[in-house]
């Protein structure tokens, strides 16, 4: 799911980031949204470690991806 996830969010670009129309963040591979899960560090394992912080308290919901598949 995670690999699922990054393709769809980055196309695999962990160094890709994104601001919407409300002006917020979504960064990295996961395309995490700063504004509710904090800063999204550049480095990829950093961010694998945040995406599995995340993914242990909600599971994979966050993500738009997830209900696409």
């Amino acid at each position: 799911m995670a690999m699922y996830i990054a393709m769809r969010e980055s196309r695999g670009d962990c160094s890709i980031r994104i601001i919407d129309t409300n002006n917020e963040i979504s960064a990295g591979c996961w395309q995490v949204q700063a504004v509710w899960w904090g800063e999204v560090s550049e480095d990829v394992n950093e961010q694998a470690r945040q995406v599995w912080l995340i993914v242990q308290e909600h599971g994979w919901k966050p993500w738009a991806t997830y209900w696409e598949n």
